[in-house]
């Protein structure tokens, strides 16, 4: 992957140390939107299987909102900045058992296709200056080609959108004869043809609007739990009461 350091993009998901997340981020710079957005929605579609949508938001006093809506499986994570979690809502299949990983289920797809697609140490385009590319990405048989647009949007934030537009295969050789008949010659034409079904189809789109601004305002202490599950801990009628509990 091009301009993207793993270990950052870990950190900024599970909030691991790593070094190279240790200077401040340039938050002009599209492969550190994980450490620099305020919010970020993404969805998917036209990739065979059920449209997904994902939303994550920070606030201040380090909590995070995630909600993941996957063909009508809607689950919710609430992270709070003691520790506690809670989830609400059924998912449409395995989860991971830290529902602090829920964020990097939302803000991990875009920022890896673009850390593939664009050019390293991009930076998000200025209003009025979208940022297109064509790009392409290599599979066993030839290339997967997309077309990428960034676009500055009026709430200052940024609209992103990645769509793959053609999937190139590259001939086959043709078979070269052997007289004394000791080679036989081997067709790829299975393991082509199972290469290919394992690929993206065309029209794949991803979408994603991202702000990169300082956290959202707190939700407010009467927030209502109910319905919201702790992983683990003991309930809590209230957001004020969860903040006021130890982990």
């Amino acid at each position: 992957m091009r301009g993207l350091c793993r270990a950052g993009l870990l950190a900024a998901v599970f909030a691991a140390p790593a070094a190279c997340a240790a200077a401040p981020p340039d938050c002009a710079r599209i492969e550190h939107m994980l450490e620099c957005m305020s919010w970020i929605e993404t969805r998917a579609d036209g990739n065979g299987h059920a449209d997904y949508l994902g939303r994550v938001e920070r606030y201040a006093g380090d909590e995070t909102r995630v909600a993941i809506d996957n063909g009508g499986h809607r689950i919710e994570a609430l992270l709070l900045g003691n520790g506690r979690r809670f989830v609400k809502g059924e998912a449409a299949g395995a989860l991971p058992e830290d529902p602090a990983a829920f964020v990097g289920l939302v803000a991990t797809p875009p920022l890896l296709w673009l850390s593939m697609l664009l050019e390293e140490g991009a930076r998000w385009p200025a209003p009025g200056a979208p940022l297109e590319r064509v790009a392409s990405t290599d599979w066993a048989y030839g290339q997967e080609r997309y077309r990428v647009r960034i676009e500055a949007s009026a709430d200052a934030g940024y609209a992103i959108e990645i769509v793959k537009t053609e999937t190139v295969s590259t001939p086959e050789p043709a078979p070269t004869p052997d007289p004394s008949g000791t080679f036989a010659t081997i067709s790829t034409d299975e393991d082509r043809a199972a290469r290919l079904a394992e690929l993206a189809p065309v029209g794949m789109r991803i979408a994603a609007r991202v702000r990169l601004q300082p956290p959202s305002p707190p939700l407010p202490d009467d927030f209502s739990l109910q319905g919201w599950t702790p992983q683990p801990g003991a309930a809590a009628a209230t957001l004020g009461e969860a903040r006021r509990a130890s982990p």
